[in-house]
């Protein structure tokens, strides 16, 4: 482990944000005594370094699970609500005033969204809300009209709302998916009905999000001129994250035959795009460097355009990592590079360490850090690209098994089958149906100049 600190302190970090998960409204006297001990327990930490003494790495992991477990607590106290049960009422609707959080979702004529309020209204009063929670929003569509203001809604647009408010459904059998705490560990903690939609009003508001929405609209439009239905949501999904468009009988076959994971935007979809970067780039001369800084830009921009989910944000900063040893000519360890992405993005959101995408994504790739040459050399197959899939085939399926199986209770056996015979499909389409989109877009845009 000594070759490996980052990855170590990894796993006290995720301790101590366990730990703080269930601490909140800590007083004023805590908290200063307890950061004065993690930053006692750095300064030592230094001193142990300088005089070379081996309780350095000790004094380091004390100071660690202590700022992890102040960090989560932090969040709880930022994230918890300020609504309360006395505004759930049949007779009264409550006013949420701020901005939309999420694209909206469409469903025949639900309209699904999150929203970030910055106050409510009740009792002909305003009161600002002061803390960094959600709400869910359901609204029910009575018009086509209404459908067709839905549609110009985004991301990052002030809005101003009102509906009955209740508590979101928990679960009433053992075993079943509990909503209610999915959503509370994303700090949503209510969800407000909406039955008058012509009461809404939405104000424009400048933002990197709604920009980005702008250019993921453009592109699903130049996706729906280039192909026709079934085949244009289904690239939607496969390229952009847009899934809305996929019917209910083909999730199903693909969540049958284990590949659900194809359908959402993943470190598959990023390593295409790499390098398809780096091939094209190469080609026309520019240096590693050059073209290590122009993909960090690219993925970065991919990683916000489909929504920065937990398995992109990992796989973008694990990229952005490797870019780094790239240009400065420093080898960096898989690892330490994983550990890195691990302890900045539970830093940023701690509550990820509970998200299923989250844990597998990072269970998945330490497996294949770890075991893959491990396994890869007990497989006796001459044929490399045959022995590669096989070994990342067999470690994936291992690895994500105790997972998928603790969360939903059933396991494919066709999932081996349908994985050893499309993932190496899926990774020919996915760059070429990049490069056909990208390369119509630039060239409407030069047309219609």
């Amino acid at each position: 482990m000594q070759r490996y600190p980052l990855f170590l302190l990894s796993l006290f970090w995720l301790t101590g944000l366990y730990l703080g998960y269930y601490q909140i409204d800590l007083s004023l006297f805590i908290w200063v005594i307890g950061l004065g001990l993690g930053f006692l327990l750095v300064a030592l930490s230094i001193g142990s370094y300088y005089r070379k003494s081996k309780y350095r790495l000790v004094w380091l992991i004390f100071a660690v699970i202590i700022f992890a477990f102040f960090r989560m607590t932090l969040y709880q106290d930022q994230h918890q609500t300020q609504l309360s049960n006395e505004f759930v009422q049949e007779d009264q609707e409550i006013g949420i005033r701020g901005y939309i959080a999420s694209t909206p979702m469409i469903d025949g004529d639900l309209v699904k969204l999150m929203v970030s309020p910055i106050s409510y209204q009740w009792d002909q009063k305003e009161v600002p809300i002061n803390s960094k929670e959600k709400v869910l929003v359901y609204i029910y569509l009575r018009t086509k009209s209404e459908l067709q203001k839905v549609h110009e809604w985004e991301n990052g647009m002030g809005i101003m709302l009102y509906g009955k408010l209740e508590k979101p459904q928990t679960a009433k059998n053992p075993g079943q998916f509990d909503y209610r705490n999915y959503l509370e560990k994303r700090g949503v903690y209510w969800k407000v009905e909406v039955d008058q939609p012509s009461t809404i009003k939405v104000s424009d508001r400048f933002s990197l999000l709604a920009s980005l929405n702008r250019v993921k609209d453009k592109l699903t439009l130049q996706i729906d001129q280039l192909y026709t239905e079934p085949n244009a949501g289904f690239l939607k999904a496969l390229l952009l994250g847009e899934d809305q468009q996929i019917s209910e009988e083909l999730k199903e076959d693909f969540s049958i035959l284990g590949l659900s994971h194809l359908l959402a935007i993943s470190g598959l979809h990023l390593s295409m795009i790499t390098f398809v970067i780096f091939w094209l780039l190469t080609k026309i001369g520019l240096t590693r460097e050059h073209i290590a800084i122009t993909a960090g830009f690219v993925l970065i921009g991919y990683m916000f355009l489909t929504g920065a989910s937990a398995s992109v944000v990992r796989a973008t900063l694990m990229a952005l990592l490797m870019f780094y040893g790239l240009i400065y000519k420093r080898a960096l360890f898989s690892l330490q590079s994983l550990a890195t992405a691990f302890i900045l993005m539970t830093f940023y959101q701690p509550m990820w360490i509970y998200d299923i995408g989250f844990q597998l994504s990072f269970v998945v790739t330490l497996t294949l850090i770890w075991g893959y040459s491990r396994v890869e050399k007990r497989i006796p197959i001459k044929q490399r690209w045959l022995r590669s899939t096989l070994t990342v085939l067999i470690i994936t399926q291992f690895a994500s098994f105790p997972l998928a199986f603790y969360y939903f209770h059933q396991y494919s056996l066709l999932s081996w089958l349908g994985n050893f015979l499309f993932v190496p499909i899926f990774s020919m389409v996915i760059p070429v149906s990049f490069a056909l989109l990208f390369f119509s877009f630039f060239l409407s845009i030069l047309l219609n100049r």
